[in-house]
């Protein structure tokens, strides 16, 4: 039988570190910001067999005193820690699940809601089907997370291409435009990009739910190896634009993009984001997550995302766990009013 135990933050990304699960969600400094701009905390948890810690994950708990207990929310993987040992055998992902659904469904009597990392092509269905065999349910609150990744394991030229005539046209312009690349992973780099994201920002006045300053004060705290990587544009010695990308574990994501009007005109978006690839694939990333679409909300976005030649992939879920009991029938009820109020907004 597989129990939870709460661990320090030292000790528990200390072993996080060691899983090839490792991702930019991961981080102790990351989970814990997060949690405060959601007004929740967060625990740090290990998945137990006997006095052997097999899997590790961060939990963000916010209590809602109208609702019972509250919510636990899971963003990102269950990390297993050192699945190559002998010593362990092979645990299903519905066996770590029902551990957690034991803490804090059925004795916190909280909600539980995953809210999972995009696999790679051809998985998420074996994951969906995990979390639905193990009791949890589509949630009917939050968007499905749906992106485009690219496969870095071929060559550099083969990953050129692989990128749509047009966007490789304005790539070739880019690099012939002056812009000079700089790529930084220093505590300061993130606080460097703001202004730019701020000034674009400004321009299109698109909706924003998690500022980059939250991932500048990620980047300002935490360990150097655990850094995001800025790649800065620059032309007559002036930053036109910048991307900020994770290049943690398997697969590197691309967090943030900025251009100014000078950036636009020398199509630097273009040249930032072929150098982000390149970089995540130096650094022995195996895909590039290009950070969501949505091709009815931002067709432009979709459209420059689609011609660099990767994937559509949706990833599983969110779900919902809803505990038994009192606890139960209220969230029932609450996310049936939820549903019927997205029905109502989107039939308006």
């Amino acid at each position: 039988m597989l129990t939870t135990q709460l661990m320090n933050s030292e000790h528990w990304s200390e072993l996080a570190h060691k899983s090839p699960d490792f991702e930019y969600r991961s981080v102790v400094q990351y989970a814990e910001l997060l949690a405060v701009h959601h007004n929740a905390r967060v625990e740090f948890v290990a998945i137990m067999r006997d006095s052997t810690p097999i899997a590790l994950v961060a939990i963000r708990l916010r209590h809602w005193s109208k609702i019972g207990p509250g919510v636990a929310y899971v963003a990102g993987a269950i990390l297993r820690v050192d699945p190559t040992s002998s010593e362990l055998p092979a645990i299903s992902l519905a066996s770590l699940l029902e551990a957690v659904k034991a803490e804090y469904s059925s004795r916190r009597g909280m909600l539980l809601r995953f809210a999972a990392s995009p696999t790679v092509p051809g998985l998420s269905e074996a994951r969906e089907a995990a979390f639905l065999e193990s009791g949890f349910v589509l949630a009917t609150s939050g968007r499905k997370y749906r992106t485009i990744l690219i496969n870095l394991s071929v060559s550099e030229s083969e990953l050129r291409s692989r990128l749509h005539s047009k966007w490789r046209s304005h790539l070739v312009k880019a690099e012939k435009s002056g812009i000079v690349i700089e790529i930084s992973a220093d505590q300061s780099a993130l606080e460097r990009f703001l202004p730019l994201f701020d000034q674009m920002h400004q321009r299109k006045g698109f909706d924003q739910s998690l500022h980059p300053s939250l991932h500048a004060q990620v980047q300002a705290t935490c360990m150097s190896s655990d850094r995001f990587v800025v790649i800065f544009a620059r032309r007559d010695g002036v930053d036109v634009g910048a991307i900020a990308l994770s290049t943690l574990g398997a697969m590197a994501t691309y967090i943030y993009g900025a251009t100014n009007e000078a950036g636009l005109a020398a199509r630097a978006g273009y040249l930032l984001q072929w150098r982000g690839l390149l970089c995540a694939k130096e650094r022995g990333c195996e895909w590039y997550d290009l950070c969501g679409i949505d091709p009815e909300g931002n067709p432009g976005g979709f459209q420059f995302k689609s011609g660099m030649g990767g994937e559509q992939i949706q990833a599983p879920g969110p779900f919902d766990f809803i505990p038994s009991g009192l606890n139960g029938l209220a969230w029932r009820s609450l996310l049936r009013i939820q549903e019927w109020r997205k029905r109502f907004i989107q039939r308006a």
